[in-house]
């Protein structure tokens, strides 16, 4: 089956730029807490040795000027949600992953978008232009995330 696997990096990140544009070029990390612990669950792309699930003293040790924001997990899945929604409007195969983690069913589509980057083109048009997102079409979502991961990031970038 052949896929085209969206890929929205950094989305909780993204998510929380789109309600306070303030926070754009700033270092930020997105926080949540496992017990009495609190752990990264995204941050400022141009932030260097900080990871997605390493605890925040460790991440403040190696930036201390990080803004700390606590996550609205609801909030990112019902707007993940809602761009799900866009997308079937390019294809009534849409499936989503983890957060910011898309693939659509390319097969049978070919009357509507004759060459992928058509349907590359149609996808990009529903996502919020404030995201930055990396396209990869290939048969099997193994392959069309490579594909994806491999390509250059398109849209805005904070």
């Amino acid at each position: 089956m052949k896929l085209c696997c969206v890929l929205l990096p950094h989305f909780p990140l993204q998510c929380e730029i789109l309600k306070r544009p303030e926070l754009t070029g700033r270092p930020v990390a997105v926080t949540y807490s496992l017990g009495s612990q609190k752990l990264v669950l995204d941050h400022s792309p141009d932030l260097k040795g900080i990871e997605r699930d390493m605890p925040l003293q460790q991440a403040l040790s190696r930036n201390g000027e990080l803004e700390i924001l606590q996550a609205d997990v609801p909030h990112y899945w019902s707007f993940f949600n809602s761009i799900l929604d866009a997308l079937e409007s390019v294809s009534p195969e849409v499936e989503g992953g983890t957060l910011g983690d898309i693939y659509i069913g390319c097969d049978g589509m070919d009357m509507l978008y004759p060459e992928d980057g058509d349907l590359v083109t149609a996808a990009r048009q529903v996502i919020p232009t404030s995201f930055e997102t990396r396209f990869g079409i290939a048969v099997g979502k193994f392959l069309s995330r490579i594909m994806a991961m491999q390509s250059p990031i398109e849209g805005y970038k904070p």
